[in-house]
């Protein structure tokens, strides 16, 4: 629901305030952009002020209301600073995506402790913290939506994945868990659970070796990469009113990834 009434259909969240974090680049960036197209002022939550200050000078000069916040999504400290100055301003908190994430992996009798920390710290202990904290506005204002960025790795075993596989596979247990929770308080929690997607992260995985482009290209059915555009559109959808009655819910867009045996030589694909 608006929180000024009827929005106009170009600009389905106009008057709402949401929260992107990992915002500076890639699938954050083009969540807050596609946020802000929809009418809503965006808070830009970013570990990295470089990427933060470029995303919303970017976003500005395309005339989207946003605003840079330097957040560590590990630190509850900068979350609620957050949070508190967005009430100030705005009075209010409608939307909280959680897409703060990094990539890591290799043998898992290899993992150290400080990797293992740093991962499930980003992707897990911040998701909750995040969701905690604006979870608390939006209870207080009896209304609001999350969406988790889980991934398609939480449902399975992935080689030398320990640690983000079980971040993610958290990820998706906390939103089912948040979503039965807060739905008494009109608060709906949801996931996306994307597959391979265009961004700097994957880059950066195909640059240490953690894994090959070809590979993962030709293990998908559509044989291509999403695009963060592509994610986007399920985030607003998920962040709107015609997602009424979704909750504790989390969408797979992976191009038919998880759905395909792989047999590509029985199945002619």
């Amino acid at each position: 629901m608006s929180a000024v009434g009827a929005a106009p259909r170009d600009r389905p969240l106009a008057g709402q305030v949401a929260i992107v974090t990992g915002a500076g680049q890639g699938m954050g960036l083009a969540f807050a952009r596609r946020l802000a197209e929809a009418g809503a002022f965006v808070a830009l939550a970013e570990i990295n002020p470089e990427t933060a200050g470029a995303a919303a000078a970017e976003l500005g000069a395309e005339g989207h209301a946003v605003r840079a916040y330097h957040v560590d999504v590990r630190e509850a400290a900068q979350i609620q600073a957050m949070a508190d100055d967005l009430v100030a301003r705005h009075g209010r908190i409608d939307i909280l995506v959680n897409n703060a994430g990094l990539a890591a992996g290799g043998p898992s009798e290899n993992v150290p402790e400080e990797e293992w920390d740093r991962v499930h710290g980003v992707m897990l202990k911040g998701m909750f913290a995040c969701s905690q904290i604006a979870g608390r506005v939006m209870i207080a204002q009896r209304s609001g939506r999350i969406v988790n960025i889980c991934s398609m790795s939480g449902v399975g075993g992935w080689p030398e994945r320990a640690a983000y596989t079980t971040a993610k596979a958290g990820a998706i247990a906390l939103t089912q868990v948040l979503g039965v929770e807060w739905a008494r308080h009109n608060v709906r929690v949801n996931g996306i659970s994307p597959g391979q997607v265009e961004t700097p992260l994957n880059e950066y995985i195909f640059s240490r070796g953690l894994a090959r482009r070809d590979i993962y290209t030709d293990r998908a059915p559509m044989r291509r990469f999403s695009t963060p555009e592509e994610i986007a559109e399920a985030v607003l959808f998920l962040a709107g009113d015609e997602a009424s009655y979704m909750n504790a819910a989390v969408l797979t867009i992976d191009g038919g990834w998880l759905a395909w045996g792989g047999l590509d030589q029985l199945a002619g694909v």
